[in-house]
């Protein structure tokens, strides 16, 4: 793959393997964000150590970070959004939480 592919489920698995050392039982691509590039991924064992762990909860705050700086971006459209107050609460809860 290189920078110019769309990932695939293939590619999320891949990743999982290779950096957390589990095998995925399920993978969903998200159709929002960063041009459906996120997937959601489920874990046979769904155990993950500390660093896993530590691992997919930097990654939640960074995804966290870019989904609420999409809100209210207009994205070659005309006209400005409305900006989600609803969404952009949920992910600035997650945000705070995880960054505890």
């Amino acid at each position: 793959m290189n920078a110019t592919d769309t990932p695939t489920a293939k590619d999320a698995a891949i990743v999982v393997r290779s950096r957390l050392g589990l095998e995925p039982a399920e993978i969903r691509r998200f159709l929002t964000g960063l041009c459906h590039h996120v997937f959601s991924v489920t874990t046979s064992d769904r155990q993950l150590s500390k660093q896993q762990r530590l691992t997919v909860e930097a990654y939640t705050l960074l995804f966290c970070v870019d989904f609420m700086s999409e809100l209210g971006q207009r994205f070659n459209k005309e006209g400005q959004p409305e900006i989600d107050l609803g969404k952009f609460a949920r992910l600035k809860s997650v945000f705070e939480t995880l960054a505890e």
